[in-house]
């Protein structure tokens, strides 16, 4: 995906699906236009090891190159 294509999903939570095959759920803390990717909290993920252990307040960066696709998680109130 293009920057431009994600840049309306800030401050959301999403489900990804990347180019390695992953599949997360995360929430977007921010876009950076400048270098073209997002920092997230990874929710949840079908490939646990591709993240270091985490603590409470650590973000991971993604490229939006990276992003096959982005799709908004509604809540049902």
């Amino acid at each position: 995906m293009q920057i431009g294509e994600v840049r309306n999903l800030q401050n959301k939570t999403v489900v990804l699906q990347l180019t390695d095959g992953e599949m997360a759920i995360v929430k977007v803390n921010s876009v950076d236009e400048e270098y073209e990717d997002i920092m997230v909290d990874v929710l949840e993920t079908n490939m646990p090891g591709a993240y270091p252990q985490s603590r409470p307040d650590s973000c991971f960066t993604i490229r939006a190159s990276d992003i096959l696709s982005a799709s908004e998680i509604l809540r049902v109130v």
